[in-house]
């Protein structure tokens, strides 16, 4: 069977599991269901199935989409900034573009009370640890 390998790690997936990531990776596939995606790369729902309970294929699938992602990251800046300069609404497509390519991450606002109440016996046997 032939094998196709790339740099995303060292799982060599075959050529019909390539079709399926590709055909999954494809925006004009993006409505087939499953029994669609199957048939138009010619393997059974029961290969589907099978190829993604390989804990290493789906590994492999999972790198390669974020490969994807951060190989057309300069598009979606692009994109980015031609759509915050003409509309500040609905950017959360890109958003988390950006989140999966690494390039962005979310300010988080931490708020405290100040009412806690602190078990110091606790505190004390988890430092004698």
């Amino acid at each position: 069977m032939d094998e196709v390998s790339t740099e995303v790690n060292t799982y060599k997936v075959t050529h019909k599991e390539m079709k399926l990531i590709e055909a999954l990776s494809n925006p004009e596939n993006k409505d087939l269901n499953i029994s669609e995606t199957c048939e138009l790369i010619g393997i059974s729902r029961v290969a589907y199935y099978k190829m993604f309970k390989k804990p290493d294929f789906v590994k492999y699938y999972n790198q390669f989409q974020i490969e994807l992602v951060k190989n057309q990251i300069g598009d979606v800046i692009k994109a980015t900034v031609l759509f915050a300069t003409t509309d500040s609404k609905c950017h959360g497509d890109r958003k988390l573009l950006l989140e999966m390519g690494g390039i962005y991450t979310p300010k988080q606002d931490i708020n405290h009370s100040g009412n806690v109440k602190i078990d110091s016996d606790a505190i004390e046997k988890y430092l004698k640890k």
